[in-house]
């Protein structure tokens, strides 16, 4: 699947940045919007859709997994990575996860693995 739109999450805006300037020189991406919470997440998830999702798992104003939990239920099989520092065990929801740091090649390898298959996750609601 192309990864044309992509939304990126973070509470940290310099991480967001930085994650833009890593995409900028994807070929595949043509469009990038960033939201600094999960609520804000939300929010434009609901008017809007993305061929991935990328986002922080531990923010002050709606957490990752709040974000993870909407997108699987009102955007299917939409492609999700989590990026965090200190990320829980989320092996039973079939998640893809990039802990932080993480350098651009990583990040990039990563990326095209998520978008090229569908996460289907098994959530305990």
């Amino acid at each position: 699947m192309p990864m044309k739109k992509i939304l990126l999450v973070d509470d940290c805006i310099e991480i967001l940045d930085l994650l833009e300037i890593y995409l900028e020189e994807e070929p595949m991406v043509e469009e990038i919007f960033k939201v600094s919470s999960g609520n804000e997440a939300i929010e434009h998830l609901k008017k809007h859709e993305y061929s991935l999702i990328i986002s922080d798992y531990q923010m002050d104003d709606g957490d990752g997994a709040s974000v993870f939990r909407f997108v699987k239920n009102d955007h299917g099989d939409t492609p999700f990575l989590f990026i965090g520092a200190d990320l829980p065990d989320l092996s039973d929801w079939e998640i893809h996860v990039l802990p932080k740091p993480f350098d651009k090649e990583k990040f990039l390898k990563t990326i095209r693995e998520v978008s090229s298959r569908k996460n289907k996750p098994q959530l305990d609601a």
